[in-house]
């Protein structure tokens, strides 16, 4: 039955096509052209299968002779050809037209652009079988006085058909400004400080593509026909009045839904010291995102639409602000070139405001919380004696089945009862606070050496029912790692540590070990050496340039070769993984790919 598999074969047809051109306007005025472009993408794929011939056994052993497989069948099924069994096609369509200007008057540098510009999408199988598009018009303009002062401005008008008319257009303008000192005429050339630069931006971008919900949300309410009958009690209390169909409302449609907003404001300064060996970029960051698209959670029961029934709208706000450092170091010595750079990012976020019941406690609530913030029960320790579980408080998630070993979690609004109004917010998001990376790359006569780490901080991952269970589905398997931290009296008297609680056979999220809780959250953390890679290059041989070859060089390299700390090791994860499943009070089964290495060996030639 293993072998009962089908072949497939899939095809594609890609058409790129691309026209461009450019037209200089100095008869007119110096600096000025005007530019176009267009733009056609066209892909078709298909995919065959044909089904298998292998013949099909039934297998079991014999009852009298367990040692013996006694096999049944063995049908050859018929050729099964499915040439429809999946097909993708689309295109795009892309136009722009603008005019430039670029001019340098004494020490000044200015550029202008006007830009109009739009694209279709077609996708045949897409919701409402209609192309999506989006059209705009642009506007840059740039100041550049002798590389020491520097200001640019944009201007974005774009509008998309996910909106209705009145709504579809949204303004976007940037700012940015810069100020050199280490180019002004006070500023001393030393080999100590020899660039400096202050500068800061503010800029506007806009969201219309909501891919989590549905298509032309601001579509008028549907309705349901003929759901049923009903009449007006009897006219003279036995002949009954006469029957009417029952229409309930269907789809609300939301036309007020329009862009998300993003606004964000940077401040930096970039500085080179020590004859430009030392380097380094400094930004504080702000982003103020309002008009998400989200559901309202204070809808009640009551209303008489389905929550699933009822639109989205433009009502979440968040925010994210923080700082970036990069660090580099380049020198030569002798025939060594070397270089060292580092970089750390800081970022934190919260929920400014998410519509949702209010909970009787502040820290239950989304909004305040960090974006992607779990929510769940607080775990202490296990129940290790007789005491303990007579002593405990109610449970109902497991309607109070608890016994040795088990986790206990605490009661933290101190009613004795632990229930919803304990959950709270447990560890980090899985968006890490903290990223941190350094690359040291070393040149000698041809040979050249890279070495990259990356890391993280201040993160979490929800390590799903399905990972840590045991006998999951009544089939699946016990890893060590459980079996030696397992509880058993035995352990509980020795002292010994305990990181799992006791076996139980096809676990599921309604056991009260598997209750979200922070004992499954685990830190995401990490320090990885990510990526090493060695070359050798060769140039003005004999034999490269009887082929006109400019250069050659052979390199090895290799991916993901050592985690120094990761917490997600013994399960098997990937601490970069993104947990989707999971975040807020979810607690959902999820499937995701182990930590790989990948090695790699080339050649690249350039002629």
């Amino acid at each position: 039955m293993l072998l009962n598999g089908d072949k497939g074969t899939y095809n594609t047809t890609l058409l790129i096509a691309s026209v461009k051109i450019d037209h200089k306007l100095d008869y007119l005025t110096k600096g000025l052209s005007i530019r176009g472009t267009a733009n056609y993408d066209d892909s078709f794929g298909k995919f065959i299968t044909i089904g298998s011939t292998i013949p099909n056994y039934k297998v079991r052993r014999n009852p009298a002779n367990l040692n013996e497989l006694q096999f049944f069948g063995g049908t050859i099924p018929p050729v099964n050809f499915n040439g429809t069994s999946y097909s993708k096609t689309y295109n795009k369509l892309y136009f722009d037209a603008g005019i430039n200007y670029e001019r340098k008057i004494g020490g000044s540098a200015i550029t202008a652009l006007v830009l109009g510009k739009a694209n279709r999408y077609t996708l045949p199988e897409g919701q409402y079988n209609t192309p999506s598009g989006i059209m705009g018009l642009v506007g840059r303009l740039t100041y550049n006085y002798k590389e020491r002062y520097q200001a640019e401005l944009n201007l974005g008008y774009n509008g998309t058909e996910n909106f209705a008319e009145g709504r579809r257009f949204g303004f976007f303008p940037a700012y940015s400004v810069g100020w050199v000192p280490s180019s002004e005429a006070f500023f001393p050339k030393n080999k100590y400080i020899t660039f400096l630069k202050f500068r800061g931006s503010y800029g506007e971008l806009g969201n219309d593509q909501f891919n989590s919900v549905r298509r032309y949300l601001f579509l008028p309410n549907t309705y349901n026909l003929n759901q049923g009958t009903y009449y007006l009690g009897t006219s003279n209390g036995i002949d009954l009045l006469p029957r009417y169909n029952i229409t309930t409302e269907g789809v609300l449609g939301n036309p007020l839904v329009t862009w998300e907003r993003s606004k964000k404001t940077d401040i930096g300064m970039e500085a080179r010291f020590f004859s430009d060996k030392l380097s380094m970029v400094l930004d504080f960051f702000k982003e103020d995102r309002d008009n998400i698209l989200g559901n309202l959670g204070i809808i009640p029961a009551t209303f008489g639409v389905p929550s699933g029934n009822i639109p989205p709208v433009n009502i979440g706000v968040t925010q994210n602000k923080g700082y970036e450092l990069s660090l580099g170091w380049r020198d030569q010595i002798g025939e060594v070139n070397y270089g060292i750079n580092g970089a750390i990012s800081y970022t934190k976020n919260k929920v400014v405001f998410r519509s949702e019941a209010p909970f009787a406690n502040e820290w239950q609530n989304a909004t305040g919380a960090a974006i992607g913030q779990y929510f769940g029960l607080t775990s202490d320790g296990f129940f290790n004696t007789p005491e303990e579980l007579a002593n405990r408080p109610y449970n109902t998630y497991a309607s109070n089945r608890n016994t040795l070993g088990d986790i206990r979690y605490k009661d933290l609004n101190g009613d004795n009862v632990i229930d919803d109004q304990d959950v709270s917010r447990i560890g980090y998001s899985n968006l890490p606070q903290y990223a941190f990376n350094s690359r040291v790359n070393f040149g000698y006569k041809g040979f050249d050496l890279s070495v990259l780490f990356n890391g993280t901080a201040r993160g979490s991952f929800y390590v799903p029912q399905n990972m840590v269970g045991t006998f999951f589905k009544a089939n699946g398997n016990v890893y060590q790692w459980q079996v030696d931290g397992e509880w058993t009296p035995e352990r509980v008297a020795n002292g010994e540590k305990i990181t799992y609680p006791r076996m139980e056979l096809n676990t599921t999220t309604a056991n009260s070990n598997f209750v979200k809780s922070d004992f499954w959250l685990k830190s995401s953390d990490f320090v990885k050496l990510k990526n090493i890679e060695i070359g050798y290059s060769l140039r003005d041989l004999k034999f490269m340039k009887a082929l006109n070859i400019s250069s050659l060089r052979v390199y090895a390299n290799g991916n993901n070769l050592f985690t120094f700390q990761n917490d997600l090791e013994v399960f098997g994860l990937d601490p970069e993984t993104s947990d989707y499943t999971n975040s807020g009070r979810n607690n959902n089964q999820g499937y995701f790919f182990p930590l790989t290495r990948v090695y790699n060996f080339g050649l690249n030639v350039q002629f």
